[in-house]
């Protein structure tokens, strides 16, 4: 059988279904399986809990790595390689007879990066026939795409976060999975070409791992102060910084961005205006909020309608105090319409007038209509199954 560059590529690196076997009498005592795979790293508890430790999987089969690094040690995480599965097994705690050793034979060195893409429902270009499926059904299209357009991959890994996933069921929407890629550097420009970004974030989950953050937010979870806190990550001027927000969604309130070590690096808004980094929102990217504690207690106060979609007709676009919505705290929301609207207009609420309301966990009935509710980047989001032709209206303070 002949094969293609193109076919031998994706055979040799990346096809599970196809496993090569060799013997390896160097290795006095062991007997070698060379084998190119994707394997997925997840962590099997303490040794001295009777764990062992961080383990390899392919096929349903876990093997204990003799040479895993430590920027590897991340659950979930799938690495690129070929491996060589030893004969000799691992004792872990009390079982003496414990996972099959293995070597990863493709290490990443100095001169390896991290790259981001923030995966979409459907429009990723590995996807296209494909669907997202599962993360390792996608690690294994994302591998074979950046092979094809010679770009080595070492590991690929997903990170669900908190704002990610847009209320839209079109392909280009987001799905709510940040995908990390570490490649060569060398390979750099040809990844940000097919639209990939750097990333200068390499803390995973940073409200664990990076101290302040951490106290801060037990620190916030203890305070009994009414407004919600966001904080979101971004990279700017190649460093990752951290955009703190006290009081989110406040007229006054002041957001301030800190770097890993905490040092200040912009301050926008506050009773004095203040901006400190005038090009920040234009220039930062890979935004990604990490954490807030926005409750539907954000919910008050004047909104005023920017959009309403519904019912497979066209959206409708509304300027500032056409139609604002203004939730109360006695559990009413006055509804002032200054324009005029047509007799079948499909807006939830077409008159002037004082409303009941209720929220619960994430949910907003008002007028006999129920709605999920969402804040989404200063914006108020409520939805009925959009995805299904239903409702979908955004405001802002």
């Amino acid at each position: 059988m002949v094969f293609n560059k193109k076919q031998m590529k994706k055979t040799f690196l990346y096809v599970l279904a196809l496993i090569a076997f060799s013997c390896d009498d160097d290795d006095a005592g062991s007997t070698k399986l060379t084998r190119s795979a994707l394997a997925m790293v997840h962590y099997s508890g303490a040794i001295a809990a009777d764990g062992c430790g961080w383990l390899l999987a392919m096929d349903s089969v876990s093997y204990k790595p003799t040479n895993l690094p430590e920027i590897f040690e991340n659950d979930g995480l799938f690495i690129v390689s070929t491996f060589n599965i030893l004969s000799e097994r691992e004792a872990c705690g009390l079982n003496q007879n414990g996972p099959q050793r293995v070597n990863i034979q493709k290490l990443p060195n100095d001169n390896t990066v991290e790259v981001f893409w923030d995966q979409t429902q459907c429009a990723d270009p590995w996807n296209t026939d494909k669907g997202i499926g599962s993360d390792k059904g996608t690690a294994e299209a994302l591998a074979d795409y950046l092979a094809e357009r010679n770009i080595d991959v070492f590991s690929i890994n997903f990170v669900d976060y908190a704002d990610g996933k847009a209320f839209c069921a079109a392909c280009s929407c987001h799905s709510g999975k940040r995908i990390y890629v570490r490649i060569f550097a060398d390979d750099l420009d040809k990844a940000t070409d097919l639209g990939f970004i750097a990333s200068a974030c390499t803390t995973r989950n940073p409200m664990e791992n990076v101290s302040w953050l951490n106290e801060l937010q037990g620190q916030l979870l203890a305070s009994t102060q009414p407004a919600g806190t966001r904080i979101t990550q971004y990279q700017y001027n190649e460093e990752c910084v951290f955009l703190v927000d006290l009081c989110y969604q406040c007229e006054d309130g002041l957001q301030t961005v800190y770097n890993y070590q905490k040092e200040k690096i912009c301050e926008f808004g506050g009773i004095a205006g203040i901006n400190t980094c005038p090009d920040f929102f234009e220039q930062a990217t890979g935004e990604l909020v990490i954490w807030d504690n926005v409750t539907t207690e954000n919910l008050q106060g004047k909104w005023h309608m920017l959009s309403h979609e519904c019912c497979l007709l066209s959206q409708e676009s509304f300027s500032r105090d056409q139609i604002v919505w203004e939730f109360l705290p006695d559990g009413t929301v006055k509804v002032a319409i200054n324009i005029a609207l047509p007799e079948n207009s499909p807006l939830p609420i077409t008159t002037d007038g004082n409303f009941d309301y209720v929220t619960n966990t994430g949910k907003l009935t008002v007028n006999k209509m129920t709605y999920d509710l969402r804040f989404e980047s200063g914006v108020l989001v409520l939805s009925d199954s959009p995805e299904s032709d239903g409702p979908i209206i955004r405001f802002v303070k």
